[in-house]
C-alpha cells in the first residue's frame, strides 16, 4: 500500500466518523419522533388524539420502515472501519459490557420502574428482573445489537469473508422463519442489517467517489429524489403486516443510503463554502452529529421527558393543536437529554460508565 492510499484510507476513516455521527444524529430525532407519534393507534399521539394523525401518522409510518435499520447497519459499518479484531475474548467481552451491557443493566430497571409507576401497575423485584432479562420495550435495541456484535466477533475471529458472512446471517434468518419461533426470528432479522453494514464498508468509498464527481447539485437533488421515491412507493405498496417484514428489508437498506448520501452532501458542502448560508448549514450539521454523539443519552432518556411533557400539557392545555403538542413534546424529548449528557459529560465519569460512553 503506498502512502498516498495509506493518507486517503486515514481521511476516509476521518469523513465516515464523520457521516456516522451525522446518520445517527438524525436516526435518532426520528426515532423520538416516531414514539411521539406513536406507531399504531393505541400508542403515543395516535392514542391520544384517536387518530392516525392524517400526515404525522404517515411520516411515522414511513419513518418506521428504516430508521431503526439504519441503526444497525451503521453499527456494522462502524465495527467493520473502526474496531480491533485481533481483541482477545476477555479484552473484547470487556469492551462490550461497557458499551452495550451496563446501560441495559442500568437504565432498563430504572425505565421499567418509571413505566410502571405512570401507568399505576404493580410490579415485584422479580418484574424488574424480568425487565433486563426479556426485551422491555426500547431496550429491545441493546439486546439485538449484543447479540450482533457478539455473533460477528465470534465469526471474524475465526474467518474472514465478509460475503460469506452476509450469506450467513441471511440464511440464520431463513432457518428462524422456517423453525416459526418468533423471538428468535426478531434477532436474526436485524442482525441482517448489521452483517449489511459489515458488508457495505468496503463498499462506501467507492460510493462516495462516484456520487462526489457526479458534484452537480441538481444530479445529487435527483439521486436523493430517486431513494426517496423508492422509500414512499415501498411504504405504500408493500404489505406491513406481512409475517417475512420485506418493507424494512428493502426500505431499511435503501433509507440508510439515502441518509449516507445525503450526510457526504452535508459536510461536503460544510467543508467548501464559506458563506453565511455555509455557517448555517455547518451549525445545523454540527448539531445533528452531536445528537450522534449523545444518541444513546438521548435513546435512554428521552422517555422519561417526552412522557413528563405530555402530563403536563394534557393537565394545563387540555388536548392543544396536534402540531403544537408534537413539537413541544418532540423538542423535550431531544433537548433534555442532551441538556443531561452536556452536563455530565465532563463532571461525572459514573454517568459516562452507566451509558457506555466512558473510554
Amino acid at each position: 500500500m503506498t502512502e498516498h492510499t495509506i493518507d486517503n484510507h486515514q481521511y476516509f476513516k476521518k469523513q465516515l466518523s464523520k457521516y456516522l455521527y451525522l446518520i445517527r444524529g438524525i436516526a435518532i430525532i426520528l426515532v423520538v419522533v416516531g414514539h411521539v407519534i406513536g406507531y399504531n393507534i393505541s400508542y403515543g399521539m395516535r392514542q391520544i388524539y384517536n387518530s392516525n394523525l392524517s400526515l404525522l401518522g404517515w411520516i411515522c409510518d414511513l419513518i418506521n420502515t428504516f430508521h431503526m435499520p439504519t441503526f444497525f447497519i451503521a453499527s456494522g459499518i462502524a465495527f467493520a472501519a473502526f474496531s480491533n479484531k485481533n481483541l482477545t475474548y476477555q479484552k473484547f467481552f470487556t469492551s462490550k459490557f461497557q458499551k452495550l451491557l451496563v446501560p441495559l443493566l442500568v437504565w432498563c430497571p430504572l425505565y421499567f420502574i418509571f413505566q410502571s409507576l405512570a401507568k399505576s401497575r404493580t410490579f415485584s423485584i422479580f418484574d424488574i428482573i424480568n425487565s433486563v432479562i426479556y426485551p422491555y420495550e426500547i431496550f429491545w435495541f441493546l439486546h439485538v445489537l449484543i447479540f450482533s456484535t457478539l455473533l460477528s466477533f465470534i465469526y471474524f475471529k475465526n474467518w474472514r469473508s465478509v460475503e460469506s458472512y452476509l450469506i450467513l446471517s441471511v440464511a440464520l434468518f431463513i432457518i428462524s422463519v422456517l423453525a416459526n419461533n418468533k423471538s428468535i426470528q426478531d434477532y436474526f432479522f436485524w442482525n441482517i442489517f448489521y452483517a449489511f453494514g459489515i458488508f457495505i464498508n468496503r463498499y462506501l468509498w467507492k460510493i462516495e467517489t462516484i456520487f462526489c464527481k457526479n458534484s452537480h447539485i441538481v444530479n445529487q437533488v435527483l439521486t436523493q429524489c430517486l431513494f426517496l421515491s423508492i422509500l414512499i412507493a415501498c411504504e405504500s405498496l408493500l404489505p406491513k403486516d406481512a409475517s417475512v417484514d420485506y418493507l424494512r428489508l428493502i426500505n431499511g437498506t435503501v433509507g440508510f443510503m439515502f441518509l449516507y448520501l445525503l450526510s457526504i452532501q452535508l459536510i461536503n458542502y460544510v467543508d467548501r463554502s464559506s458563506s453565511e448560508k455555509g455557517e448555517l448549514w455547518q451549525k445545523i450539521t454540527e448539531y445533528l452529529q452531536y445528537c450522534g454523539t449523545a444518541s444513546m443519552a438521548i435513546y435512554l432518556f428521552h422517555g422519561y421527558f417526552t412522557g413528563i411533557t405530555k402530563v403536563l400539557l394534557l393537565r394545563t392545555a387540555n388536548l392543544p393543536n396536534p402540531i403544537l403538542y408534537f413539537l413541544i413534546v418532540s423538542l423535550a424529548g431531544i433537548l433534555f437529554p442532551l441538556l443531561i449528557y452536556n452536563t455530565f459529560k465532563t463532571r461525572s465519569k459514573l454517568f459516562l460508565y452507566s451509558i457506555g460512553a466512558a473510554k
